[in-house]
């Protein structure tokens, strides 16, 4: 069944590097850019391998013409991939200079210590996916139990968003029970524990590789090391990578989409390819969870307001990536899955009294207070060491990016606030519904905080930098005064 599995990740892994590659162009340094376009064509890969399961389903179920629609789309691509201009690399970080690198010595300690986090990580994995094979709760009486639906042959697999399910969230978008399901027919309809299990790891695998690989493209390979070194000393990031949520994959595409439109800052000659890139990845995140329904408009208008500037032709070239995708989402919604969200469901009246409790308020703080403080014990907690890093590093925030970056930051301000409102609102037992869930939108967020975070700092190769050129003034001036003596 492992064997089995392997051109399954690997047709869609396919899928998603020649996507990447048309779009892309490639980066300094080289290994950053090989690693942005194998993690980020991973995910890409992922949602239209998923998304083309459903409609091939919607239509008539059949292996062999998923099969040769992958195969199809994978030669098209590749012949676009080749026909697209190919361009020498264009954006080389401060952090990647010759005088950069010798001014800064820890490069080589930060990847020892990152090697060994992935190590350690990569073992917890392992033990846990053991320990609880079918993931938690969600994972199987949401996600995997949808799947098992979806890998039917017969009319039945529309029993995945039955109104019966109303206690599992039938109306939830399809982006990994369907990739499940994907696979599981790559396998000869068996269902198997190692296609969830080897979904949840490789998204954690590929949000590792993407702030390490961003980072270094747009800061320098020190600051993707940090932000590796920052997820991997987050508990809760660790530990949710093995419940087989869709929290750890929505999150990927929040931070996709983020990074390709820093890269558009950063490129504007080619930023309507990129601009396309990041709605596909945002339309992803609203195919994987309800939480990306709020994202993507959150980041289209955003972006389109500060970074964009209204240009309704640029903010076009976004909407037309996100365009498909949005659209089977939207066609799921509305004319499949059941209405039955309570949130929803409840009346403007009784969601206007709950805005009006300001107790709620208070709780709602506090269990997000809570949340953040129990991301890592005491000065071990990520919020801490990013507090220090800003500290010793300084903002950066002037530039071609300084407008992307308030509109990055923004985005996730708003998709914040809407979780907090959200809570505000809910119809659900508050404190049960806190207990149950904060912790997983936080994690949500929490890949593309820590590249923002780094993305609006100095690297530390800049910073090596300027400390050297500071102490290195006072000697300067009195060599010159000395000369004039």
């Amino acid at each position: 069944m492992t064997i089995a599995l392997l051109p399954a990740f690997g047709i869609s892994w396919l899928l998603g590097y020649l996507t990447v590659r048309f779009f892309l162009i490639p980066q300094e340094p080289r290994w950053a850019d090989l690693l942005l376009r194998i993690s980020l064509g991973a995910g890409v890969g992922i949602g239209i391998s998923g998304s083309l399961y459903f409609l091939i389903w919607l239509v008539r179920p059949s292996t062999t013409a998923l099969v040769v629609a992958e195969l199809a789309a994978a030669v098209g691509l590749w012949a676009a991939a080749r026909r697209s201009r190919r361009s020498p690399a264009a954006l080389r970080p401060a952090g990647t200079t010759a005088a950069a690198q010798r001014g800064f010595a820890g490069t080589w300690v930060l990847v020892a210590a990152v090697l060994l986090g992935l190590a350690l990580a990569a073992s917890a994995f392992v033990d846990a996916s053991r320990a609880k094979p079918h993931g938690e709760w969600d994972a199987w009486a949401i996600w995997n139990l949808r799947a098992k639906f979806l890998v039917e042959h017969d009319a039945s697999w529309k029993g995945a968003f039955s109104p019966l399910l109303i206690r599992t969230h039938s109306d939830y978008p399809l982006l990994t029970s369907a990739y499940v399901a994907r696979c599981w027919n790559y396998m000869g309809a068996t269902v198997s524990t190692l296609a969830p299990i080897g979904l949840a790891g490789l998204f954690a695998l590929c949000t590792f590789g993407l702030v390490v690989s961003a980072l270094a493209v747009l800061r320098g390979p020190a600051s993707g090391l940090l932000g590796a070194l920052l997820l991997l000393g987050s508990p809760v990031f660790l530990w949710q990578s093995a419940w087989q949520y869709a929290d750890i994959p929505v999150g990927f595409f929040f931070l996709s989409a983020l990074v390709v439109l820093l890269l558009a800052g950063a490129l504007p000659e080619h930023e309507p390819k990129l601009l396309a890139l990041a709605g596909i990845a945002a339309s992803f995140a609203a195919w994987t969870k309800n939480e990306g329904l709020l994202f993507l408009p959150a980041v289209a208008c955003c972006f389109g307001a500060i970074a964009l500037r209204f240009s309704i032709r640029r903010i076009g070239y976004f909407l037309a990536g996100a365009a498909p995708v949005l659209l089977v989402t939207l066609y799921f919604k509305l004319a499949l899955a059941p209405a039955i969200d309570p949130l929803l469901a409840q009346g403007a009246a009784s969601a206007g009294h709950k805005l009006a409790q300001f107790s709620r308020y208070s709780r709602i703080v506090s269990a997000f207070g809570t949340e953040l403080v129990s991301f890592g014990p005491g000065i071990a907690n990520p919020l801490v060491t990013l507090v220090v890093l800003a500290l010793c590093l300084k903002p950066r925030f002037g530039g071609r990016l300084r407008g992307w970056l308030v509109s990055a930051g923004l985005t996730l301000a708003v998709v914040f606030m809407g979780y907090f409102f959200v809570y505000v609102m809910t119809p659900s037992d508050l404190a049960w519904h806190l207990s149950s869930s904060l912790n997983r939108l936080l994690v949500q967020l929490w890949p593309s905080f820590v590249f923002f975070c780094l993305a609006a700092l100095h690297s530390p190769e800049e910073t090596a930098i300027m400390e050297r050129t500071k102490s290195e003034a006072p000697r300067e001036k009195q060599r010159k005064k000395a000369a004039r003596g």
